[in-house]
């Protein structure tokens, strides 16, 4: 028997629920200045893999601590629901075989091994389809993220702001990301797919190609940006806080 453990690293870029809190990681303590280490975590409880206890929707349900931990090891269900770009609904869930008691996972995004095997049963599986959506991978991410801020995903309003979105876009939420939306983000191309009654696909045309966002070049003196973080570091912990600012 194969035990996977489906949690997530706690990391900035974690999937946070529509607008919630992003997670904050604030680094305390180093190594190398105090002899130990120490970071502050301050996060929305439905970030990344997180389980909605009855409590949550009913009032006089039960909290984890109540339920047995047994309720969360064992067989599972995986439901396919990529296809799903807004809320999961009780029409998306109706057509799967579920059953009371039954540990289910809902999926959405494919890890880059998950695609590489999908993709070589791509004509094997009528109902498969691969889309995909913009990552950012930062680097010094701790000591530049108020600067360069994040990407989400957009939300209702947004979408009414926008023009040409999809309720599966991620858009800037913050600092360069938000302020350079329209700069950085990607063109999207548009592909003319025909397929079978049984669904298998017959042919494929190019209507239009993507084209890449363009890019930012930063002068930002880092080594600075270290510094002021550390020096903000000690003094929040000095004075018994955890949030601040520096103003130059």
């Amino acid at each position: 028997m194969n035990i996977i453990d489906i949690s997530w690293p706690i990391k900035k870029s974690m999937t946070e629920y529509k607008d919630r809190l992003t997670v904050q990681l604030t680094t305390l303590k180093t190594v190398k200045e105090q002899g130990v280490r120490e970071t502050s975590i301050c996060m929305h409880n439905h970030t990344g893999t997180h389980i909605d206890a009855p409590a949550h929707f009913i009032a006089e349900g039960k909290t984890l601590d109540q339920l047995p931990l047994e309720t969360f090891i064992g067989p599972c269900k995986i439901l396919d629901l990529t296809h799903v770009h807004e809320k999961i609904t009780d029409n998306d869930l109706y057509k799967f075989d579920i059953a009371v008691g039954d540990r289910i996972l809902l999926k959405k995004d494919l890890s880059h091994r998950s695609l590489i095997l999908l993709t070589t049963k791509i004509d094997e599986i009528s109902f498969l389809e691969i889309k995909k959506r913009i990552l950012r991978h930062y680097q010094n991410q701790e000591s530049l993220s108020h600067i360069l801020g994040y990407l989400g995903k957009i939300s209702s309003q947004e979408l009414s702001l926008l023009e040409d979105y999809e309720i599966r876009d991620y858009v800037g939420k913050e600092g360069l990301e938000r302020t350079y939306q329209e700069v950085l983000r990607e063109r999207k191309g548009e592909i003319r797919i025909e397929k079978n009654a049984q669904g298998k696909e017959i042919s494929r045309e190019i209507i239009k190609y993507p084209q890449s966002g363009d890019s930012l070049v930063l002068s930002l003196d880092f080594p600075l940006q270290k510094k002021i973080e550390e020096v903000l570091n000690d003094i929040l912990e000095e004075v018994g806080s955890t949030r601040g600012a520096v103003i130059a």
